[in-house]
């Protein structure tokens, strides 16, 4: 989830709107629940399919603080935790993320998301 201003400044660029706003929808939607603790998970390179048909997003950079998808950081995690109990997870990022990627298309040899990482549960 971009924030207000990510958007409203990506209604001032041509090439967000000439992707039209169903697929920029799609694009920000992974196919797979992830909350924050399981993307840490992920190692830089892991691409993760989205709603838009053959495009995803790739984890560009790791760390609880510095964490990025297609070099847009998260900067509120996990902001729908209500929503977990159904699988939705959304994370904060600071910008929208960019449509026209070359992170965005289906890479060669990806280190593709194919299970969701589990989450060490604590002990009893």
């Amino acid at each position: 989830m971009p924030t207000d201003l990510a958007i409203s400044m990506a209604l001032n660029d041509s090439n967000h709107l000439n992707t039209g706003y169903a697929s920029i929808v799609q694009f920000h939607i992974l196919s797979r629940g992830l909350n924050f603790e399981q993307l840490e998970l992920l190692p830089v390179g892991t691409w993760i399919p989205s709603m838009a048909p053959g495009k995803g997003v790739q984890v560009t950079s790791i760390g609880t603080s510095n964490y990025s998808l297609n070099h847009a950081k998260i900067i509120q995690p996990d902001l729908c935790p209500n929503l977990s109990n159904v699988e939705v997870t959304c994370q904060g990022i600071d910008r929208l993320l960019d449509f026209s990627s070359i992170l965005s298309n289906v890479p060669r040899n990806p280190p593709v998301l194919a299970v969701p990482p589990s989450t060490p549960s604590a002990a009893p």
